[in-house]
């Protein structure tokens, strides 16, 4: 299958919707997920909301799949791929995002790491995963921005509480 295929690949959360307990595998790739029961939500009521943050979070993880395997194009004949390590720690960090946070927009950043950006009321928060470390700037581009810089990933706590503390609320 090609990488135009890929990005035209519907890839519903069966599971959750239909309430069936098969594992659904797309054709292009199939991705560990915790979708199969609605233990996905532990403490959460399975509501439509529920659903539908569940499905945005599967794509935005099948996403950041494409990024590893196939990159991005910024510029004709240069893709700008994560690199293995980012992914994973990309894919935990979406993960474990609490219900409570929004979601982020994502991008590679041309050198291997992920850039994700939130915008929040004082000011886009932007985060950048590289391998094991984090770095990110809360309020961005405003007088008041204050630099997170070097953070090392831990694997008892996959987002940091100074980075968690900085994720707008959705």
């Amino acid at each position: 299958m090609s990488l135009a295929e890929t990005w035209i690949q519907i890839t519903p959360i069966d599971a959750l919707r239909e309430t069936s307990a098969r594992n659904w595998l797309p054709r292009w790739q199939a991705w560990p997920s915790p979708a199969s029961n609605v233990a996905v939500v532990p403490g959460e009521a399975v509501t439509r909301e529920a659903l539908q943050r569940e499905e945005m979070r599967q794509a935005m993880i099948a996403l950041v799949q494409r990024f590893a395997a196939f990159g991005l194009s910024w510029r004709a004949g240069e893709l700008a791929k994560i690199t293995p390590t980012t992914h994973q720690v990309s894919e935990a960090f979406l993960r474990a995002l609490p219900a409570a946070n929004a979601f982020p927009k994502i991008a590679p950043d041309g050198e291997g790491g992920l850039l994700m950006v939130w915008e929040g009321a004082d000011g886009p928060f932007i985060l950048t995963i590289d391998d094991l470390r984090l770095h990110g700037v809360i309020a961005a581009g405003t007088p008041n921005a204050e630099y997170i810089d070097d953070v090392s990933i831990d694997s008892t706590q996959v987002i940091p509480d100074r980075i968690l503390n900085a994720i707008p609320a959705r």
